[in-house]
């Protein structure tokens, strides 16, 4: 085969390729990011998933008809609401909701979630009123598999 109609047959390889693989996503379609942050999401744009960040003071949650398919990956699947909400929207397991209100001690350690899984509510001493804690870059408050700061990608997941 002589060289140009090799190169010719690796462009066209390429393009196949390169169409197959902008065939992945629905332009216009959005899903959680792939670290699990809620702080971000994808929005498929001309076949290419595309980071992108929630306003401040709001998270992506991910709406969906089957829970059960979606909660084992990502700790915001919702059957109400989906996209950029409010914080204090964002769906947290029933079993721990999230406040953005200081809620009272009772004991020492972490007590809840801030609404923004960023940061969490912590009692220094057994009587009184909790204080807002951060926590570490990269890492969001998980009431999930593990109750503390965890690494995005298992943040309140179930798998």
């Amino acid at each position: 085969m002589s060289l140009h109609k090799k190169a010719f047959f690796l462009c066209g390889l390429l393009l196949l390729l390169w169409n197959t693989n902008a065939q992945l996503c629905t332009s216009g379609t959005t899903s959680w990011a792939t670290n699990g942050d809620p702080h971000y999401f994808t929005v498929c744009s001309n076949g290419l998933q595309l980071l992108t960040k929630c306003p401040s003071s709001t998270l992506y949650a991910h709406g969906t008809t089957n829970l059960k398919d979606c909660s084992p990956y990502y700790g915001g699947c919702s059957l109400t609401v989906g996209g950029c909400v409010p914080c204090e929207y964002f769906p947290w397991p029933a079993s721990n909701p999230a406040s953005v209100t200081a809620p009272p001690c009772s004991s020492v350690g972490a007590v809840a979630p801030y609404c923004d899984p960023s940061y969490y509510w912590y009692c220094s001493c057994a009587t009184g009123t909790a204080e807002l804690k951060a926590c570490p870059s990269g890492y969001g408050y998980s009431t999930s598999r593990t109750i503390g700061c965890t690494p995005w990608y298992n943040w309140n997941t179930q798998s």
